[in-house]
């Protein structure tokens, strides 16, 4: 225990940064598995959709939407979900809800926003779109 004492006492900076990058791993950690935003596979997706009339809503912005993503996709960009305007998925309120981003991180901040607005069932693509086309699963270009 001594050698420890002299050991950060001696590297004072050097402790420190690793006790904030330690703490900094348990709350990424921690925040994700306390999350009510749950995060569901490319094949999980498809299920879903297809057998709970799951809605997949596309948080990117208009140009990289356009660009490509996922077939039957709807998109709020996410200004709009930092809005609070929800009027063209409010109806799908009740619906199964996988939001979709380039990575997976903006959607699952578009989730938490959307189930404090009432949306009961939101979920995230693990990975975004990233995974998705790993998968060597579809995209679309059509509107």
């Amino acid at each position: 225990m001594q050698e420890y004492i002299t050991f950060f006492s001696n590297h004072a900076l050097l402790s420190i940064v690793w006790v904030i990058l330690l703490g900094m791993l348990i709350y990424s950690f921690g925040r994700h598995f306390l999350s009510s935003v749950k995060e569901v596979s490319s094949q999980q997706l498809s299920l879903v959709v297809n057998k709970q009339d799951g809605v997949v809503v596309d948080v990117r912005g208009q140009e990289k939407f356009g660009k490509g993503h996922i077939p039957g996709a709807l998109n709020a960009p996410m200004s709009q979900v930092k809005e609070k305007n929800f009027s063209h998925i409010e109806k799908f309120k009740d619906n199964p809800i996988i939001l979709v981003c380039e990575d997976g991180q903006e959607s699952r901040n578009a989730g938490r926003i959307m189930q404090q607005q009432g949306f009961s069932k939101v979920s995230t693509l693990k990975g975004g779109l990233v995974e998705w086309r790993a998968a060597s699963m579809p995209l679309t270009k059509k509107r």
